[in-house]
């Protein structure tokens, strides 16, 4: 803290909970066992924040009757900017040499993100995204915090500065409460049904950062003759709060939400109990040590992700103990950054400048970093375009291409490598694969919308993958073909555990009534389903099983096929083939197409195979599988001709499925009994 914010506010004590709060961070993104709470630093950060910002803005005002904001946000781009912006462009340069150039675009849009302060915006987008849900981990992903706090001291003065214009000081907690108890309960009910944005967005992490400013106002604070005892219980409590979250808290906890209480409730007990007295555990934290790590813990936070993410994959190697030796890197380098750069330019001594120019120099850089990012993004970005669904340029025929056995793959392929991602279907862009929060079916249709025979097709996204084959069967057979999807939504009758919301998926349960009753109302001639068998089923008190539940999946399936061919005939689409490695990035950082695995006894799961045959059987419906199509004895080819089959880890391109057309209508009509 400057002279200029009052050294004599300084607490020590707060420097050396930094250190708590990188550490658990460092802890977690190394992959240390039994840390799988350690992102909860991030949140001790936040209350940090909130106290020291709420109580410098409260002081300023009871000393000059102003906030001036000029010199507030000044001091903020100074603090925070240079060094944010030193690391993006490092970050940017070292992923473009580093990742290959299907990675890269993205990443710039994430380095321009980061550089105006949204990348949590841009990530709670992509994390909601289904599709985005395979992507590799960005090294800038760590930004999204740094965005919520810049975001946070952006309205934060004027919030200030207003409640105290009309209410007073006295009257200010008035103000913090609402918004901490607004904020908390929009992040418990966003947790439940948005997730990603309950984690990753500012208003429902404005709870965390005001519970810091009821601290800095008063209203959390301690009798002024409280016993050091019991001022220094209250930090060791904190502590061991703020320890049992990093042990206790994990990848399926719902978050925010209520376990968030937890660092927060932890971290204000520290702030607290330090405030009364300086007891034997402050003390502790403020030793040389915790204070040195607290007083680098921003550069160490910028730079220790993108080296643990870059470096691994530079060196080709990834292990715990390679992460750990490049956290100390990371601590050196934060060293260096913070005295050499961070520290002259905070301080005035390096770019010394008045504060509006300080801020018109600041949006100014931040603005270049971000555009010449994404120059570099649009530069190393190859051609994307491909037919949407493949249908203008593939012609289907029984007869498959011969698959590329080795060396690169055509210089014609199709789609693309840096378009194989987005070959998708159409109903993607139809809004006609529901994301995970919509339940009511849209009308959607293909083929011939005006033809007298309907048929359905529905699942998941292995359903959907089948949308290009089967809307050219329809416009053929004059089909009104209505085809409804949901994502990693399973046509079982149990429900199954939903990753991003981290919890049970129900409204897949909703959705998969709704589609018996849509099969009711349409009166189809013919239902196509399917879907993979990768989920997790919940146990009875509705948490995520670790349990074989074998038997519960397969007389599930049995349940909602029975319940389906009930109504209407049906055919299910077997499960294909599964990569389970991303094969754009495999074939573009290869020699050839022969160092990507395409082993058919581990791409193919035969005994969930024999499984899903035997329900289909059980439930009186017919049964195809591409898998012989996909597959010939012993590989899966990736490539064939100049197609290429998968657009990612188990999903095949709009364009190959378009091309198995006469394939999946041969096959049609071999099990329906039709000539």
């Amino acid at each position: 803290m400057s002279d200029r914010e009052g050294r004599s506010y300084f607490r020590p004590d707060i420097e050396g909970l930094r250190a708590v709060a990188i550490g658990a961070v460092l802890l977690f993104h190394a992959g240390v066992p039994f840390a799988d709470g350690g992102f909860i630093g991030v949140d001790v950060f936040f209350v940090i924040s909130g106290f020291l910002i709420t109580g410098l803005l409260v002081r300023e005002w009871n000393g000059s009757g102003r906030i001036d904001l000029a010199v507030f946000y000044a001091r903020r781009f100074r603090r925070l900017l240079p060094a944010a912006l030193l690391t993006i462009i490092v970050t940017t340069l070292a992923s473009w040499l580093v990742l290959s150039e299907l990675r890269f675009p993205s990443v710039a849009a994430d380095s321009a993100a980061a550089s105006l302060y949204v990348s949590n915006i841009r990530f709670a987008n992509e994390a909601i995204d289904y599709l985005g849900s395979e992507v590799a981990p960005s090294p800038l992903l760590h930004f999204w915090s740094l965005s919520v706090e810049e975001q946070f001291y952006l309205f934060w003065p004027l919030l200030m500065l207003v409640s105290m214009r009309l209410l007073g000081t006295a009257r200010l907690w008035f103000v913090v409460a609402l918004i901490v108890a607004g904020s908390l309960a929009l992040a418990v009910v966003w947790t439940d049904i948005a997730a990603p944005w309950a984690f990753f967005s500012l208003p429902t992490r404005a709870w965390q950062l005001g519970v810091g400013g009821l601290i800095a106002v008063g209203v959390l604070r301690l009798p002024r003759r409280t016993p050091a005892p019991v001022a220094g219980g209250l930090v060791w409590l904190g502590l061991g709060i703020i320890g049992a979250g990093v042990l206790v808290i994990g990848y399926d906890t719902p978050y925010p939400g209520t376990a968030a209480i937890i660092p927060v409730v932890g971290t204000a007990l520290v702030i607290m109990g330090g405030s009364s007295a300086m007891t034997l555990p402050s003390r502790w934290l403020s030793t040389v040590f915790p204070r040195w790590v607290g007083r680098i813990s921003y550069s160490l936070y910028l730079w220790h992700w993108p080296i643990l993410v870059l470096v691994p994959i530079a060196l080709g190697v990834d292990s715990l103990a390679l992460n750990l030796g490049l956290v100390v890197v990371a601590a050196a380098i934060a060293w260096l950054s913070t005295d050499l750069f961070e520290a002259p330019i905070r301080h005035g001594r390096l770019l010394p400048m008045r504060p509006s120019r300080s801020v018109v120099g600041a949006v100014t850089a931040s603005i270049v970093v971000a555009a010449g990012a994404l120059a570099m993004g649009a530069a190393t970005q190859g051609p994307i375009g491909v037919p949407r669904d493949g249908s203008s340029t593939i012609v289907a025929s029984l007869d498959l291409p011969e698959p590329v056995q080795a060396g690169p793959p055509p210089a014609d392929l199709v789609p693309p490598l840096s378009g194989a991602y987005w070959d998708l279907p159409a109903g993607y862009a139809d809004d006609c694969h529901l994301d995970f929060g919509e339940t009511d079916p849209p009308p959607c249709v293909y083929g011939r919308p005006d033809a007298e025979t309907t048929v359905l097709l529905l699942g998941d996204s292995h359903a959907q993958q089948w949308l290009p084959a089967l809307e050219r069967i329809a416009e053929q057979r004059d089909w009104r073909l209505r085809a409804i999807t949901k994502a990693a939504c399973p046509l079982i009758d149990a429900t199954v555990w939903n990753g991003p919301l981290k919890r049970g998926y129900r409204e897949c349960d909703e959705w998969r009534a709704r589609a018996l009753e849509l099969v009711e109302e349409e009166r189809p001639s013919l239902v196509f389903v399917s879907s993979a068998d990768m989920y997790e089923l919940v146990d009875a008190e509705g948490e995520r099983s670790g349990a074989d539940m074998t038997t519960t999946w397969d007389q599930a399936l049995e349940r909602y096929l029975s319940d389906l061919s009930q109504r209407a005939p049906l055919v299910v689409l077997a499960d294909t083939p599964r990569l389970g490695y991303d094969p754009a990035e495999c074939l573009a950082t290869s020699d050839g197409v022969e160092e990507c695995e395409t082993d058919r006894s581990r791409m193919v799961d035969a005994a969930y195979a024999a499984r899903e045959a035997s329900a289909a059987a059980a439930a009186g419906a017919g049964l195809i599988s591409a898998t012989d199509w996909l597959c010939d004895d012993s590989d899966c080819p990736l490539v064939r001709g100049a197609m290429l089959v998968y657009r990612d880890r188990h999903h095949l391109t709009a364009t190959f499925a378009a091309r198995l057309s006469e394939r999946l209508g041969a096959a049609i009509d071999a099990v329906t009994g039709d000539p």
